[in-house]
Order: structure tokens, then sequence, then C-alpha cells
């Protein structure tokens, strides 16, 4: 399990973990399995303990990337867990490091959401940009924050939409070496006649 990025030295393996495995959440301990591409942190890892801020603080950086792929379906969190980060929104998530933190990560160290423009806001923008949660549960976290929020593809609808981009991809694949084969073809043609 990842703990929650709460010091600069846990937020450094952490982004060394999301960055390099393009991390997301699992929804299920089959789904990490199937996928290398996961974090061993859960959506029930995340949220034990009732660790809202922790949760919060994972979410917040798993999320950063906005340009990264969505989460996968079998990745993504449920309404329930959207419900529960909805206690993270009036909950103050920057705190002083205490004493044994500041011992290992020196006494300068702080926590690392204070050079970040952190709001609830912004992580629900994150979680939105990244598909972090189903529908359901990113409306109901866009509707709390006053967000606008338009239902996105899921299911069948959504594989359909991925099975069209790539064969999209492919016919422009195939398209592109038709052309340069072609353009072989009319270079040696030229070249036969002008000899």
């Amino acid at each position: 399990m990842v703990s929650p990025p709460q010091t600069p030295l846990k937020l450094g393996a952490f982004q060394l973990v999301t960055q390099r495995f393009g991390a997301f959440l699992a929804a299920s301990v089959a789904d990490m399995a199937m996928c290398l591409c996961c974090t061993s942190t859960g959506w029930e890892e995340v949220f034990c303990n009732a660790d809202i801020r922790g949760a919060a603080r994972v979410l917040w950086h798993i999320c950063e990337d906005a340009e990264a792929p969505a989460f996968p379906p079998a990745a993504r969190g449920s309404r329930s867990y959207a419900e529960m980060l909805l206690e993270a929104q009036n909950l103050q998530l920057v705190r002083n490091l205490d004493d044994f933190e500041l011992e290992l990560e020196g006494a300068d160290a702080q926590d690392p959401l204070l050079t970040e423009n952190y709001s609830f806001t912004s992580l629900v923008q994150r979680c939105v940009a990244r598909r972090a949660f189903e529908n359901a549960g990113l409306q109901l976290l866009c509707e709390a924050v006053g967000l606008s929020f338009q239902a996105l593809p899921e299911g069948a609808e959504e594989e359909a939409l991925k099975h069209a981009t790539e064969e999209e991809k492919r016919a422009i694949t195939a398209l592109g070496l038709t052309c340069t084969h072609l353009a072989e073809d009319v270079r040696a043609s030229k070249r036969s006649r002008e000899s």
C-alpha cells in the first residue's frame, strides 16, 4: 500500500510510482492482478480507517496529470466512494509535520500541499479529468462544488467508442502506408521514364 503523500519524501515516492507506472486505483484485487499499471492502493485501502484526508491526498496526487489517460472502467471509484470523499470538502488537508516526520525529513520540511493550490473544487476537477469515478460519483462531486457535469460514455458505449478509435488509428496507419507505397511507385515510374 502506498502511504498518503503527506511529507516531501512520501510524495516523492508516491510520484515515482504514479509517474513510472501510470498509476490509478484498482477496484478489486482481481483488477490489480490483471493490470500492471495500477498502484497497490485499491479504493478500499484508500478509504480504510475512515482516513478521508489521506484519501483526498492520494486522489489529489494520483489525478495530478490531467493529460494522463482516464482510469480504466474497472479502476473507477463507485458513487459510495465519491460520497465518502465529500466528507473532505470542509476538512483542512494541509497540516504541520509531527516531530518524527521532521526528524526524518529535516527541520525545514513542510506539508507538500502548502506549495500547491489545493482546493476541494480543484480535486473534483482533477477527478473528472482522469475519470476517477463512475459517472454517478463524478456527478455527485460536481454538484457538491457547483460544477456542471456532462455524463461520459460508460459500459458498452464506452467500449464501442474505444474500439472505433482503435479502428480509426489502424485505418490512418494503413492509409499512410498506402500513400508511401504510391509515392514510391510514382518516383519509380518517373525514373524509368527519364532513363
